[in-house]
């Protein structure tokens, strides 16, 4: 199969599991069309949405990382990898106190080891870039904020 094909009967779980790790080792393209893929089939997935946020991400697309972020977020407000992602594209699109804000509402206790040790590499960077900036994010980071990755979705594929 190609990437972007989804079996007839593909099992979701298999499946997602299956596209994270093509991911690591595909080129974003490949895998924004994976995850595309399920999120056709899956639209209220939150890690389809989380990996399609990752692949955005590696394609330098910071608004639609942002968007694809939110939208698993407000599917699983509980879902970390998501939620380190968004904080490190805020700080990317200099927003740094929005990305302090996710990076915050991370309760690092039950994650993963390699999960919580990301995140522990994205505190610091933020701390930096707080140090480094003054006052409040300016008025783009509260756009970014508001948009809404289902009313994108459509015009994305």
């Amino acid at each position: 199969m190609r990437p972007g094909e989804l079996p007839a009967t593909a099992d979701r779980a298999r499946y997602l599991e299956s596209a994270a790790a093509f991911e690591r080792m595909a080129r974003p393209d490949d895998a924004a069309r994976a995850f595309d893929a399920a999120l056709n089939r899956w639209r209220d997935e939150p890690l389809a949405w989380a990996g399609r946020g990752t692949a955005s991400y590696a394609q330098r697309d910071l608004q639609g990382a942002a968007q694809d972020c939110y939208e698993a977020l407000r599917l699983d407000g509980k879902e970390s990898g998501a939620r380190n992602n968004l904080a490190m594209t805020l700080l990317e699109l200099g927003c740094p106190q929005a990305a302090r804000a996710q990076v915050e509402a991370i309760a690092t206790d039950a994650l993963a080891a390699t999960l919580r040790a990301g995140v522990e590499d994205t505190r610091p960077q933020i701390a930096a870039d707080l140090t480094a900036s003054a006052g409040d994010d300016p008025e783009s980071c509260r756009a970014v904020s508001r948009q809404s990755s289902a009313s994108v979705f459509a015009g994305r594929f």
